[in-house]
Order: structure tokens, then C-alpha cells, then sequence
């Protein structure tokens, strides 16, 4: 069998292969896009997308973008044999799925943020409560006995913990609720990647995430609906990882003790119990014994909460 030409091939280079754009400004003269391309099929690269423009005419300098695919090493070897030609004057190359540009999604959050808060948005009527919520629960008083409230169990725990640290502050709900809703939207991206929802991974559904994220006034702020939509994102991506394979049980185990954490945080989260549950039965060869470990992981948090209000005798 004849030996491959292909530098994907090659020993040493196999590892995760990533999309990159490679630019490259060279000499407005015949042959030479000849010769770049030829550098590329000559040694078995591979060019997934190719344009040139004109960017300086006085100077008669042309650049040339390359869409093309390949592991770290394989790209740096592309990048350097394009610099040792004569009409090149510079090569620079680009990752698609680069994780550095959750940075500027991040400080997209701030901006928005920002604008927010120097509006000077007045506190909220549901802000008030969390605070106090916080206040109360760090000077002793325990939820459901002394302090009557319909929120989890787990978000007033949070906001105690803020006010012990922070005091009464709204500062500091809102810097904490964006740098969670940050967190959420790289939880979002990432399982949306894994089970390559889109033909091309990258860094798009987190962007957008943060941008719808800031029309509901409910996930601007430190809510129970921010802290629990975190769980659940976890547990549709253990559903999702379900439904398209058939590798282990415990993933229905995960599910359910992300939907119960989720549900200690903001009950009416015990609707996607039931939404998961059905795509079991809809889209998985669900077994009995995979619905009991589904049940299981839902209630082991639940338990775990109500010997705690047991143990301090706090409960209903």
C-alpha cells in the first residue's frame, strides 16, 4: 500500500485537529497564489476555503485568507514553511473555537452590566427581599419556621453567605449574578459544542446566551432562576448525552441530582423533572432500573436538605 502524503497522517501529528484561519499578505504579482497553494497540495495540507483581495495598491501587496484544519503542530509547520517564501511579507493565522474570545464575551457581560447600573435602576422589590432574605438568615433565624418565604432552600443558604461576607449589599448581588451568569453561559456552549448542535464550534451561543440574558430582568440580578438554571443546563446536557449514546446508566443518576439541586434552589424547578423524564421514555430505551436511579439522584439532594431542617428542627 502506497505511504499517505497527507501531513495529517504523519507520526506525531495526530491529536485534536481545530479550524484555522490563515491570512496572508503577499506581492500583487502572477504566480504567486500559484505558489501558495502549491505549498499546501505539495505537502498534503488541506484548503478548506480560499479568498484573495487587493488591501494596498501602491504598494501592489494582495492578501490571502485560508480556511484550513489541523493540529497545533501541523498548523505552526504550515505557518512557517509560508514565511520562508519570497513574495510573502506576513502570515498570521486565527483559532475559530479560540476559548480566549470567552473573554470578550465576559467583558461584553460588564459593558451591558455597566449601562445598567449607571442608569441608576432602582432596587427591586424581589432584590429587597434576597437581601433580606440574607440578613435575616445570617442573624439565626431559620427559613420555614422563623423566617416564612417561598424561596429554596439553597439560594437563601447563598445569599446568607453574602451578607456575612458583603453585608446588605446590591453591589454584590450584582457583580456575584454576573459573574454566574457568565459561568452559565460557558455551561451553555460547552455542552452545545460536545454534541456539535451547530456544523462549526464556536463561541457564538454563549455570546448570544449573555445578550437574551439581559432582556430578562430576572437573570440581570441574582436570582433563584440564575442559580438554578445552572443545574439544569448540567442536567439537559447529561439528557442530551443520553439520547445519543447508550454508553452508561449514571448518567441518569446525574440528571437527577442536577434537576433536585436546581429544585432546592427555585422549586418551580421541578417542572424539567417531569420534561426529562418524558424524553427518557420519548427518545432513550429507558429501563426501569435507569428511571430508578433518575428517581434516586432527584431525591438524594432532597433528602439530604430535609435532615438538615430535621437535625435543627426546622421542619414542616
Amino acid at each position: 500500500m502506497a505511504k499517505s502524503k497527507s501531513a495529517y497522517s504523519e507520526p506525531g501529528k495526530l491529536g485534536k485537529s481545530e479550524h484555522h484561519i490563515i491570512v496572508v499578505w503577499v506581492d500583487n504579482e502572477a504566480g504567486v497564489l500559484a505558489r501558495v497553494v502549491g505549498l499546501f497540495s505539495g505537502r498534503g495540507y488541506n484548503i478548506e476555503s480560499l479568498a484573495v483581495a487587493e488591501v494596498d495598491k501602491k504598494k501592489h501587496i494582495s492578501r490571502i485568507t485560508i480556511l484550513t484544519s489541523g493540529t497545533p503542530s501541523v498548523i505552526e509547520k504550515i505557518k512557517l514553511q509560508l514565511k520562508n517564501l519570497i513574495p510573502v511579507h506576513k502570515v498570521a493565522y486565527f483559532k475559530i473555537n479560540d476559548p480566549n474570545r470567552l473573554i470578550i464575551i465576559f467583558l461584553v457581560l460588564l459593558c451591558l452590566r455597566g449601562l445598567l447600573t449607571f442608569q441608576g435602576l432602582p432596587i427591586t422589590l424581589f432584590e429587597l427581599k434576597w437581601l433580606l432574605l440574607g440578613q435575616r438568615s445570617a442573624e439565626g433565624f431559620f427559613m420555614y419556621k422563623e423566617i416564612f418565604d417561598y424561596t429554596g432552600p439553597l439560594s437563601v443558604f447563598f445569599y446568607r453567605i453574602i451578607d456575612q461576607i458583603f453585608g446588605k449589599s446590591q453591589h454584590a448581588h450584582h457583580i456575584i449574578s454576573s459573574f454566574w451568569l457568565f459561568l452559565n453561559a460557558i455551561i451553555f456552549n460547552r455542552f452545545l459544542k460536545r454534541n456539535k448542535n451547530f456544523s462549526e464550534n464556536n463561541n457564538l451561543p454563549a455570546l448570544f446566551f449573555v445578550v437574551y440574558a439581559v432582556a430578562i430582568p430576572d437573570f440581570m440580578v441574582l436570582s433563584p432562576q440564575v442559580m438554578s438554571l445552572t443545574f439544569l443546563l448540567m442536567g439537559l446536557s447529561r439528557v442530551l448525552d443520553r439520547i445519543a449514546s447508550e454508553t452508561t446508566d449514571v448518567l441518569f443518576l446525574y440528571t437527577g441530582i442536577h434537576v433536585g439541586i436546581a429544585t432546592l434552589f427555585y422549586p418551580p424547578a421541578i417542572t424539567y423533572f417531569f420534561i426529562f423524564l418524558i424524553s427518557f421514555f420519548l427518545f432513550s430505551s429507558s429501563k426501569l432500573r435507569r428511571i430508578g436511579l433518575y428517581f434516586n439522584g432527584f431525591f438524594i439532594p432532597l433528602v439530604l436538605i430535609s435532615c438538615f431542617f430535621y437535625w435543627n428542627d426546622n421542619g414542616t
